[in-house]
């Protein structure tokens, strides 16, 4: 696993001068599941040299620590496992107080949150000493002469089981896969999806604006805040009137009575019992309209599937958009007036750096790089892979190798519950060719 890095995100460089210098981060420090377990909060730094074209990778196990923040409430699942729980819950919630109805709410909700805190700083959690002493008494009863020895082993080894699974329960709602279920004893593959999540989540250092590191704690979250404000903070929308009058009206006046009733509790009931249970609540017509309004005035040019088949411009996805059009230099231009429109319009800027561009083979190379020009740093790729092909998502999926720490169970649950429903989607589409279907077969087999 790598622990990841701080400072300068580069750690070669060729040291030439102007454009022609090239900076990769050639060198990583890697750790062990157990290993990043034991120092989770371990730190890489970039060090510069000046004997050497690579940087020097310094390695601190136990960096200082800055201020420790106040952590957020999260529902353990292991206590549905207590019977006092609906009782504790059911006191808090009864707790009479004044005010309006989102306020008592609220409050009740406050209560609920300081009963269970409370309720779980009373009781042993920590299951890593619960099962050592476990053992241990397990261990003092076998070697003793005690009488009625054999049944309380067996109340020791029950609790011992039961400590297990909590343990289970508790890192695999940590590490967040939904795909596995508790009982597979898999305790080892959540340390490790944990331990890279904290990674992956954890901010080392930032890059300011005016292109220095910010130095401390502080000043990052001065930095965040600042970026937030900006790009959250509201100003007037430039030629919205472009899309409204683009928008036909489909909303009649039976369905405004629906929409303006109030809302019923078998509706909360509904949207709140239809998430998954460890979850809680935390396409865009406006930019059809001016793909479209585009497509029809000649300015981008759609694409037709087949011959006397329909013809398409664009594809929405949850949140990920897919544009079709002629790879031309006028087309990009007309392409990206699109998407600033867009952007004055709703104040949703488009995100340079996590698009792509496609290119048909048939594009000459010269047309290509007149459209990358236009697109402004827009990354070319060789292949799409937003949906992917369905052999590559099944190899990248069990490839990882925290799989490898799965049991049996655990890997059969996988190829079932994920694996065998990647290429769903494809097969609903087209036929999958039977060298594919025989290629994901092989990969199976060889996990």
């Amino acid at each position: 696993m790598d622990i990841g890095y701080e400072e300068k995100p580069w750690t070669w460089s060729n040291r030439w001068d102007n454009e022609g210098e090239i900076r990769e981060r050639l060198d990583r420090v890697l750790g062990s599941g157990s290993w990043c377990n034991s120092f989770r909060n371990a730190r890489c730094r970039h060090l510069e040299t000046e004997a050497s074209d690579h940087s020097m990778l310094l390695v601190d196990i136990k960096p200082a620590m800055g201020k420790r923040w106040k952590k957020r409430f999260v529902f353990d699942r292991n206590w549905l496992q207590h019977k006092e729980m609906g009782n504790i819950v059911k006191s808090a919630w009864n707790t009479s107080c004044i005010g309006s109805r989102f306020f008592k709410f609220q409050f009740k909700i406050k209560q609920c949150r300081v009963a269970l805190l409370r309720w779980n700083k009373q009781k042993e959690s920590n299951f890593g000493k619960i099962i050592l002493q476990t053992k241990k008494e397990m261990k003092v009863l076998r070697d003793s002469n005690v009488s009625g020895k054999g049944v309380r082993l067996a109340l020791l080894k029950k609790k011992l089981v039961a400590v297990y699974m909590d343990e289970e329960v508790y890192w695999s709602q940590k590490a967040k896969q939904k795909w596995l279920t508790e009982g597979d004893k898999n305790t080892k593959f959540y340390h490790v999806c944990v331990a890279g999540k904290r990674k992956r989540n954890r901010i080392g250092l930032i890059k300011k604006r005016d292109g220095d590191w910010c130095k401390d704690e502080e000043e990052t979250g001065t930095e965040i805040i600042q970026y937030f404000k900006d790009i959250f903070t509201a100003e007037a929308p430039q030629g919205i009137d472009a899309i409204l009058n683009e928008i036909s009206q489909s909303i009649t006046s039976v369905m405004t009575k629906q929409l303006i009733l109030p809302v019923t509790e078998q509706e909360v009931h509904r949207a709140v019992f239809s998430m998954h249970p460890n979850k809680s609540l935390d396409p865009d017509d406006g930019f059809s309209v001016l793909l479209n309004q585009a497509v029809r005035q000649g300015k981008l040019t759609d694409l037709q599937l087949s011959s006397g088949g329909p013809r398409l411009s664009h594809l929405f996805f949850a949140d990920d958009s897919l544009i079709f059009c002629k790879a031309k230099e006028e087309k990009a231009v007309q392409l990206m007036e699109v998407l600033r429109q867009y952007g004055d319009a709703s104040e949703q800027l488009i995100n340079i750096e996590k698009s792509s561009i496609f290119f048909s083979k048939n594009v000459p190379t010269g047309e290509r790089l007149k459209v990358l020009e236009r697109v402004r740093g827009m990354k070319k790729v060789k292949q799409s892979r937003y949906l992917g092909l369905p052999l590559e998502k099944v190899i990248r999926r069990i490839s990882g190798w925290k799989e490898k720490l799965l049991s049996m169970a655990g890997k059969k649950m996988l190829l079932k519950s994920v694996v065998m429903a990647l290429p769903a989607y494809v097969m609903s589409c087209c036929k999958l060719p039977k060298e594919l279907c025989r290629g994901i077969g092989k990969e199976m087999a060889k996990f």
